[in-house]
C-alpha cells in the first residue's frame, strides 16, 4: 500500500509542477532558487500596522507579470493586492532579481566570448 501511495504522490507532484509551470512559466525548483537568491532583498518587516505581503507572493506576482504582461489591475484581482502597491512592488522585485543575477549573467557572457575566441582560433 505504501508503494501505491508513493506512486500517487509522484503523480500529484507532477500535476502540481505542471500547474505551477503553467502559471509562472518556470519550474518550482527554479522558483525556489530565485526566492533563495532574492529573499533578503524583497522581504519586508511587520510594522504592527499591517502584515507585509509574503516574499513568495511578492516574487510570484512579479514573475506572473513578467511571464504574461498581465495588467496591474488584473494581477491585483488575482492576488488580492492593490494595483497601486503592485506598481511599486513589481519594479522593486525586478531590481532585486537584476542585481542578484547580473553577476551570473556577466560571467556567462564572458564565458561565451572566450568560447567564441577559441573557436575562431581553431578555425584559422
Amino acid at each position: 500500500m505504501m508503494e501505491e501511495y508513493k506512486k500517487d504522490d509522484v503523480g500529484c507532484q507532477r500535476l502540481r509542477n505542471s500547474i505551477f509551470f503553467g502559471f509562472l512559466r518556470m519550474t518550482y525548483e527554479d522558483f525556489e532558487f530565485l526566492l533563495a537568491s532574492t529573499e533578503e532583498y524583497i522581504s519586508k518587516k511587520n510594522t504592527g500596522w499591517r502584515k507585509p505581503i509574503p516574499v513568495k507572493e511578492r516574487l510570484a506576482v512579479t514573475l506572473r507579470f513578467l511571464a504574461t504582461g498581465e495588467s496591474y489591475f488584473s494581477l491585483g484581482e488575482r492576488f488580492k493586492i492593490s494595483p497601486q502597491l503592485l506598481s511599486s512592488l513589481i519594479p522593486e522585485v525586478c531590481q532585486a532579481i537584476i542585481s542578484k543575477l547580473q553577476i551570473k549573467t556577466l560571467a556567462l557572457k564572458k564565458l561565451w566570448i572566450l568560447k567564441k575566441t577559441n573557436v575562431r582560433k581553431s578555425l584559422k
